[in-house]
């Protein structure tokens, strides 16, 4: 490994290792004890090789040791840019796409519509945080904990930031082809917040706040959605995972911190399995639609920088990384 400036070392490698949140439990289904571990990428970015070393790690893991996944389990992942601080407007505007469920039919409701616009006007990052997480300790799908303003540094500007944006997907998993496309949707909404125009804005807003029901997602809603993130390959994956958590049974053991002894250990992965997630996820063309058009107009007005190069210069300037415990 060679140490890489400005990144703090427990970043520059994979690792696993223990948290506080986490614990040993003795006699569990067989078992002598079964030890609680966080799961820890490297810095990577938003590139075909970055990609690939996800799958080849989740596949390592899944195939080396034995492991189950327990309600009390979770997958997050940290986001950031990789040139220049994170403007606090790209904050805000991250926290209303993450926020923006607003019903039709609770258009008019004021107290929904006024934390939207607290979150569009906060002046500093401190108050936005505390919007999104209004209670010490609460976590909640979106987390700006690891995002600190310049000011906090005595640098002297509230507008700029340092760190990350974290997207907390709550349920634990080590499936890697759900860790991939939730992973790529995520860096690809954060990319949507930092480049989209306004006018990209303006069409992808309207259509998102056609879903009619809090809790129940439109197909073709959700079809837009992704299409605008430029995943719309991913639309029936998607529509199939929300068929089959809508289906799951209320569960009396859903918080409980053990788990039961009936979990399953997950079984070893398939290298036919891996190869495809490796040739249809890994090293497919991520563009943003806003990108690509805001390409092709400098194309045409200021240089002849070819349109999708210039928008996968863009989209690689994202770095990220895995947390799981």
């Amino acid at each position: 490994m060679v140490p890489v400036d400005d990144i703090d070392p427990r970043y520059q490698t994979w690792n696993i290792g223990t948290d506080v949140s986490l614990r040993r439990m003795s006699e569990w289904a067989g078992y002598k004890q079964l030890n609680g571990l966080e799961i820890v990428s490297s810095v990577l970015r938003d590139t075909p090789e970055c990609w690939e070393e996800v799958l080849d790690m989740v596949s390592i893991l899944r195939n080396n040791f034995r492991l189950t996944v327990g309600k009390s389990c979770g997958f997050h992942i940290h986001v950031s840019k990789v040139t220049g601080p994170i403007l606090l407007h790209l904050m805000r505007k991250v926290s209303v796409l993450m926020y923006l469920y607003i019903p039709v039919d609770k258009v008019v409701d004021c107290r929904t519509l006024g934390i939207m616009k607290k979150l569009w006007t906060a002046e500093t990052l401190q108050r936005l945080k505390l919007f999104i997480t209004p209670s010490m300790g609460s976590k909640s799908c979106l987390g700006l904990s690891k995002c600190y303003s310049f000011d906090e540094f005595d640098e002297g500007s509230e507008d700029k930031c340092r760190g990350t944006v974290e997207f907390r997907y709550l349920e634990g998993a080590l499936d890697p082809e759900l860790i991939l496309r939730w992973s790529q949707l995520m860096v690809s909404l954060f990319q949507f917040a930092d480049l989209a125009s306004p006018q990209a804005w303006q069409n992808f807003v309207p259509a998102i706040l056609q879903c009619p029901v809090l809790g129940k997602m439109d197909p073709n809603v959700l079809r837009v959605f992704l299409v605008s993130l430029g995943k719309g390959d991913d639309h029936g994956f998607w529509i199939n995972r929300i068929e089959i958590m809508s289906n799951l049974p209320l569960d009396a053991q859903q918080l409980a911190r053990r788990p039961a002894d009936n979990n399953e250990i997950l079984p070893p992965l398939d290298n036919g399995y891996i190869d495809a997630l490796r040739d249809e996820l890994c090293t497919r063309e991520m563009k943003l639609p806003c990108t690509i058009q805001k390409a092709a107009t400098l194309n045409e007005s200021e240089s002849s920088t070819d349109p999708d190069d210039f928008a996968k210069l863009l989209s690689e300037k994202a770095c990220f990384f895995f947390f799981y415990d």
